[in-house]
């Protein structure tokens, strides 16, 4: 179903198929939304990667994929490792 699909595709999708049942669920559907007005330690993006359960790597992938669609001529770096 996802063959060929980026990490994005796919993190986007699920987002957005969400219910607001939840408070994480929100949580998670605010931080992908808004997540050029976060910064990369934010409480909101630390959270959407935690129940992701994806390592810091695929976290700064998941924030600079999103930041890059909703600010595109915008250089945004990672800085949840420190490096």
């Amino acid at each position: 179903m996802y063959a060929g699909r980026t990490m994005y595709d796919w993190i986007n999708d699920y987002v957005n198929n969400l219910d607001d049942k939840s408070d994480e669920n929100i949580i998670l559907k605010t931080a992908w939304e808004t997540a050029s007005e976060f910064s990369r330690t934010s409480f909101p993006v630390m959270t959407a990667q935690r129940l992701f359960n994806l390592t810091d790597e695929q976290g700064d992938e998941m924030f600079l994929a999103a930041s890059k669609m909703t600010m595109p001529n915008t250089t945004v770096e990672p800085t949840a490792t420190g490096e």
